[in-house]
């Protein structure tokens, strides 16, 4: 038998690795689909790319919340 250390995430999911930790819990998050009530927005391995692209998504969003209170309301 061996110990390790995992993360617990916030659907109950342990994972030895943070990214996937992290992408159950962004999935747990999201909202469900308007068009299909039983999914989610997002499936949970394009949270899983996202968490693994954290560098350049994050480059964008600060980007976008800099932004979106500047740009003009349609």
């Amino acid at each position: 038998m061996r110990r390790v250390e995992v993360y617990k995430s916030d659907d109950g999911n342990l994972e030895e690795k943070l990214d996937r930790a992290k992408a159950h819990d962004l999935h747990k998050a999201l909202p469900k689909c308007s068009a299909n009530p039983n999914a989610k927005v997002l499936d949970w391995i394009a949270c899983l790319y996202i968490m693994e692209n954290a560098e350049i998504v994050m480059q964008h969003l600060s980007e976008f919340l800099e932004l979106k209170d500047t740009a003009p309301k349609r």
